[in-house]
């Protein structure tokens, strides 16, 4: 999982993973580094109880030396440097005891303690993956060596696993094959690998566990083990640089998560900026109210001028109720007129407009003016509307004119000179 995680981090650049899950590798880090050497309770994923298993301790050593990688990027975002350090003795201080227990004069053994034994140390690929450096040439040569003196006892489909058994796994030699700093050895695992994936006795998909000596499958068809056939060009990938998330901090209690501080200037402009479009949308509701209005009110004026003047007959006793129209005769003996006689013109009462009928012309007199007659105005007049107003001023001032004119001529006829009898000189 350390290893994992470290190489996850350089090859992609995202360290988000490590960080976000800080603890649990802190954790896993913590007890490799006290049970690294001690593996009798390990299960390795061919399902076996390792006891003193080299490879397997190999590979714990190299996640406690992962793991002090891990905290190094990490420092600025809280990791303790004092544990980087820490993890980094550790590593040491394993790999030596591994040494110590592991290593004979010409090869490393399968087990500790038992030193006719041997296996493929594909575990070593991780220290050439991340660069650990923790093995050290002396052993990666001396291994080399010694794998190379078996390739002419080798079955026909490459080396065991283990010396102890028959069985062969490609994924695991594909690794080892990788991890060889001599490209003979290199090549001799990869050429017995590609031996057994092309192999024609079989229908079943290439499997990762087989027989090395025929090459009959035991299990693993179509594992994604297979990928470990990439492991020697996921060595030329290279490193990029560790980005984080700056808002996970690691603390003595956890990983927590920091909030950045809010600025206010972005919500007060967002509410100042709202407040004017609302205030501009009032704005612009009223001057379209307006504007309705004063455009229904043109459209009203449109519609009555449309209608035609009605015309109303001239009366000039209009408007007066109970006036008795007086004769030439009658003003010239009396002097005209009394100012103060009961009989001078009376306005009609405010509301008699309002009491017509939808006709707009006025009952004319039933007989017509003669001297000494009395006509009374009778009926109702609706006023005619505000369009026919100018027209009907020119014609009212034009009957006027009429009226003084006949007026004159009928004083002519009253005022004729009297005639004189022949009596009259009697």
């Amino acid at each position: 999982m350390l290893i994992m995680a470290l190489a996850h981090a350089r090859k992609s650049g995202d360290g988000t993973l490590c960080q976000r899950h800080y603890n649990l590798l802190k954790t896993w880090g913590d007890y490799l580094s006290a049970n690294a050497l001690n593996n009798q309770s390990f299960v390795t994923s061919d399902m076996t109880l390792p006891k003193g298993d080299v490879n397997l301790a190999l590979k714990a050593i190299i996640g406690v030396q992962a793991m002090s990688a891990i905290n190094k990027f990490l420092e600025p975002q809280g990791a303790l440097s004092s544990d980087t350090s820490l993890y980094s003795r550790s590593a040491q201080n394993l790999m030596q005891g591994w040494k110590n227990q592991s290593w004979l004069t010409n090869h490393l053994t399968a087990t500790v303690g038992d030193s006719s034994s041997w296996s493929l140390m594909y575990n070593a690929y991780a220290d050439r993956l991340l660069k650990t450096s923790l093995i050290g040439d002396d052993v990666n040569k001396g291994q080399a060596a010694f794998y190379a003196t078996q390739t002419s006892s080798a079955y026909a489909y490459g080396f065991q696993y283990d010396s102890r058994v028959v069985r062969a796994r490609s994924d695991w030699t594909m690794l080892t094959a990788a991890a060889m700093i001599d490209t003979t050895v290199r090549d001799f695992m990869i050429e017995s690998v590609h031996k057994r994936a092309v192999w024609p006795n079989t229908i079943n998909p290439w499997p990762t566990l087989y027989y090395a000596n025929n090459a009959s499958t035991i299990g693993g068809h179509s594992s994604p083990g297979h990928g470990a056939s990439f492991a020697l060009l996921a060595q030329g990938l290279p490193d990029q640089t560790i980005s984080l998330d700056s808002s996970l901090k690691i603390t003595p209690q956890g990983v927590t998560k920091v909030l950045p501080k809010r600025s206010v200037a972005g919500p007060v402009a967002g509410g100042v900026i709202g407040g004017l479009a609302f205030l501009g949308l009032i704005a612009l509701g009223i001057i379209w109210y307006r504007r309705r209005q004063a455009a229904s009110r043109k459209a009203e004026e449109a519609d009555e001028m449309k209608h035609d003047p009605v015309a109303v007959p001239y009366d000039p006793y209009f408007g007066f109720e109970n006036v008795s129209t007086p004769t030439h005769s009658t003003l010239l003996a009396s002097g005209g007129p009394p100012r103060n006689s009961k009989s001078m013109l009376t306005p009609l009462r405010p509301h008699a407009f309002d009491q017509g009928t939808n006709s707009h012309s006025n009952p004319l007199r039933s007989e017509p003016l003669s001297p000494g007659g009395t006509t009374s105005v009778s009926g109702s007049f609706s006023p005619p509307s505000s369009q026919a107003t100018s027209a009907l001023r020119n014609e009212v001032e034009e009957l006027r004119r009429e009226m003084a004119a006949m007026r004159q001529n009928q004083a002519i006829l009253v005022d004729a000179p009297p005639l004189y009898s022949d009596d009259a000189h009697i």
